[in-house]
């Protein structure tokens, strides 16, 4: 059996004619798992459900996909949106490149929270709105999109790379536990959870199995008594 955090970097999704014409996977005559093309990959983070989370002002937002992969996928958490920032402005001049449009990673009071984001973000740009592949930007063909970003100090470059990074990172594991264990018992980890969680991440850890770790929660006095 496979690793479960496979799923961020699996070279290949199940995909009907329709929706691989959409993806720009040539070939596919009917439904079925198909082998991603060219350079697109990054598993889930290549369909269309998770990408359109990301569009914002006609486009992609760096900031919000990078946001989901640092909340959803990290657990991470960042400070609230300061109350002058009117987040439903496009950043930058129109006619500009997006990485000088989305000034704000050089921005001292913006730069805590969209060096986490924006870099992220920015490694999923060759994906549109609804996945489709692109080399340029829509608005801007002069502007190529080189996909590169950065992930806990690491760069990487496409989502691809940005899979294999997430599938092997500690964070994403005891994240992925967590989220599963929220997703079980119906309610927020307390801090009386952690040990328990610690423990499931360590579990998984050592097996990378889905069904390993299920069991192990589903024994585990933690779960049976709150």
């Amino acid at each position: 059996q496979s690793d479960w955090l496979d799923l961020f970097r699996s070279s290949e999704s199940y995909v009907t004619p329709a929706l691989a014409s959409q993806y720009g996977m040539s070939g596919v005559t009917k439904a079925g798992w198909t082998k991603y093309s060219g350079d697109r990959g990054g598993g889930i983070l290549a369909h269309a459900t998770f990408l359109a989370q990301g569009a914002k002002f006609g486009d992609t937002s760096p900031t919000r996909r990078g946001y989901e992969i640092f909340k959803r996928v990290m657990c991470g958490k960042l400070p609230p949106i300061p109350d002058d920032v009117d987040t439903d402005v496009s950043p930058g001049s129109p006619t500009d490149c997006k990485p000088k449009r989305y000034f704000m990673r050089g921005a001292t009071s913006c730069a805590g929270c969209h060096n986490v984001t924006d870099n992220i973000g920015f490694g999923l740009e060759n994906f549109g709105v609804a996945g489709e592949w692109r080399t340029v930007e829509p608005n801007n063909p002069s502007c190529v999109v080189d996909s590169q970003g950065t992930i806990e100090g690491t760069p990487y470059r496409g989502p691809a790379a940005l899979g294999s990074l997430l599938a092997t990172n500690e964070s994403v594991s005891q994240c992925a536990v967590t989220q599963l264990f929220r997703f079980y018992s119906g309610r927020a980890e307390e801090t009386d959870d952690q040990p328990m969680l610690n423990a499931l991440n360590t579990e998984y850890l050592m097996n990378r199995s889905l069904k390993s770790l299920l069991v192990a929660m589903v024994r585990s006095p933690g779960f049976a008594h709150r």
